[in-house]
């Protein structure tokens, strides 16, 4: 569980760095299609951008199609560990998810690497500066 005081290090942060993105690799995932391997390459692409505007290490994307978790019931998106991005898909059904949850989902798992990389926070937890970091990132790369 994260501490009162990495939470307020982490709010104290509500947007990312640099506002001068390349639009078309954000496009280009936008577009991939509903199949796992050209969101997998495309996913792929983004992050290593990401990475390289902020002088980060690389992150390897990994991109599964069955969903996750379903005999529980419930679904797992992503997780990030280990400067790995794991993504899943495809919802109950072999349905695949929507291209902005999708997105969505990549750019949290992200955003974990740059509070621990880039940041250099020692936890990347869910709050209000980790949610705002995200759709700051996200409309830079969108617009």
């Amino acid at each position: 569980m994260a501490s009162i005081r990495n939470i307020k290090k982490s709010n104290k942060y509500l947007t990312v760095d640099f506002s001068d993105f390349s639009h078309e690799v954000y496009q280009a995932l936008l577009h991939s299609g509903s199949k796992v391997e050209p969101r997998r390459k495309a996913s792929q692409v983004l992050i290593d951008y990401l990475c390289d505007k902020y002088g980060i290490p690389h992150c390897k994307i990994f991109v599964y199609g069955l969903s996750y978790d379903i005999a529980v019931g419930g679904t797992k998106m992503g997780q990030y560990c280990n400067k790995n991005i794991d993504l899943w898909n495809d919802r109950h059904l072999k349905v695949p998810c929507d291209i902005r949850t999708f997105i969505n989902t990549l750019l949290h798992e992200f955003m974990h690497h740059y509070d621990y990389y880039y940041l250099k926070l020692p936890d990347s937890v869910h709050c209000k500066g980790f949610e705002a970091r995200i759709r700051d990132l996200r409309q830079k790369l969108a617009s």
